[in-house]
């Protein structure tokens, strides 16, 4: 039995595809664009209200007056819409008070604020405020 590798790119089926270090067989056009994807990743950070982290990262607003849960879900779709996610992936520890802030557009007065860092385009439709944000439009719909 005689074995032919196969030599076509996985990508866009082009018959040049080579071996790639990252195991796949990739042409050359195809292996220069995922070396550029796999190097960029676009962060954003914004201040938000330490109050505001349970719902951020748990999806829990048990503790959110009216409000505060409105505040909160039109900030969940202005993130969505501008990008990509409403779900952050660090925060940091120290926080300070402050009057401006990036909830300010909300409603949202002076209070306590943390620096949220959120991965553009890393939106999971499926779970956390992105969930919170589905349901509270479905109820409003009905």
């Amino acid at each position: 039995m005689i074995y032919v590798e196969e030599t076509m790119c996985v990508r866009c089926n082009a018959t040049e595809g080579q071996r790639r270090p990252n195991g796949w067989r990739l042409c050359g056009d195809c292996y220069e664009e995922h070396k550029r994807e796999e190097r960029t990743m676009e962060t954003i950070t914004l201040e938000l209200p330490d109050f505001w982290a349970t719902a951020l990262f748990y999806d829990d607003t048990s503790g959110f007056e009216y409000e505060d849960e409105m505040q909160f879900q039109e900030f969940c779709q202005w993130a969505l819409e501008n990008y990509g996610t409403s779900e952050p992936v660090d925060m940091e520890e120290d926080g300070n008070f402050m009057t401006y802030h990036d909830a300010k557009q909300f409603g949202v007065l002076a209070c306590n604020v943390h620096r949220y860092t959120f991965i553009v385009g890393n939106g999971n439709p499926t779970t956390s405020a992105n969930v919170t944000l589905a349901h509270t439009m479905e109820g409003a719909a009905q």
